[in-house]
């Protein structure tokens, strides 16, 4: 911009013998505009807004002043996208991933000279990570053509486990489980079981005790549409879920739908003692058992006074935690 009496710039371009765009070198052909600062610059406010459920965030943008223009433009250093007609109110930038850095422009729509620039955003990427020791319940109903990211970390020298109560997925929708905090870690489970997810349970097996999940989604229906009749849910926590040990499988559950009692089978060989947790499906514990001493006969848990639905039995001994998922119908 020109700061002189004339209200003058000279511009000269400067080449040496070797070479040049004109000889077909490749370099880009210059491209610049010129206008007359007669105008007056727009007045907005600029706010980072968390997007976690897409790993990344926004920039709302609150257009106070149009200055001397009928509309503005937005641009942002990340994207190189611009957003055109612009008028007062509030206007939302991004989504920018997260680890990235952006700034927003504001510019006069018809003179460009006259803009404002915002600071420089940033999202570091732990800032969406969820630390998890204590069980957390989660219900989520995906949408249309969407991929939607779930970061977990224990917080503890202890691995982290996912375990899915329910939920149903169409025929081009899948999850995606990465055993770290993201998608450069290890993928260790990656489809959507024939539609129902009910029962998968992972645990982390990494230095960051951390696991990644996604759920990714074409357009052709979804949870958000109806076409999907159950949205998921899950929980996670420390412990490992289904995972052996010396030789033992997981505990079983059954008659499954269970209507007045439920009776739990220990592993073989398992002792000591265990807490049996039931944990509807906003995650909140409705019955607790502790059981000083495993044998080979299996436990009885009496359902009466639980409403008919959906539950997660949890079972937690000194050697980790263990989930299945539980119908009560009557």
């Amino acid at each position: 911009t020109s700061t002189n009496p004339q209200n003058a710039l000279c511009v000269r371009f400067v080449s040496n013998g070797f070479t040049s765009c004109a000889v077909g070198a490749g370099e880009t052909i210059w491209d610049w505009t010129v206008s007359c600062l007669d105008c007056t610059n727009p007045a907005a406010t600029f706010d980072l807004v968390e997007d976690c459920l897409h790993n990344g965030f926004n920039v709302s943008v609150e257009v106070s002043d149009l200055g001397t223009a009928s509309d503005l433009r937005i641009t942002d250093s990340w994207s190189g996208d611009t957003l055109t007609g612009i008028g007062l109110g509030a206007t939302l930038v991004g989504p920018i991933p997260a680890g990235q850095t952006a700034q927003v422009t504001v510019l006069n729509g018809a003179n460009p000279l006259c803009r404002i620039y915002s600071e420089e955003f940033f999202l570091a990427p732990d800032a969406c990570v969820v630390t998890a020791c204590d069980i957390i319940g989660v219900e989520h109903c995906y949408g249309n053509d969407d991929t939607a990211w779930f970061v977990y970390q224990s917080g503890d020298n202890v691995p982290l486990s996912l375990s899915f109560a329910f939920g149903t997925l169409l025929d081009g929708d899948e999850i995606r489980v990465y055993n770290g905090l993201d998608e450069t870690a290890q993928l260790v489970f990656a489809g959507n079981l024939g539609g129902d997810v009910t029962g998968l349970a992972l645990s982390s097996s990494n230095p960051d005790n951390a696991l990644m999940f996604q759920i990714v989604s074409d357009s052709a229906g979804s949870c958000a549409s109806g076409e999907a009749t159950t949205p998921m849910y899950w929980t996670v926590g420390c412990g490992l879920v289904g995972a052996p040990e010396q030789g033992a499988t997981k505990f079983s559950v059954f008659p499954n739908p269970a209507s007045e009692e439920l009776f739990i089978q220990f592993p073989e060989g398992g002792n000591g003692p265990v807490r049996v947790e039931l944990l509807d499906v906003a995650g909140r514990v409705v019955l607790i058992r502790n059981v000083p001493e495993t044998g080979d006969t299996p436990l009885k848990v009496a359902l009466e006074g639980l409403s008919l639905g959906r539950y997660t039995a949890r079972v937690t001994t000194d050697r980790g935690t263990w989930s299945a998922s539980v119908q009560v119908a009557r």
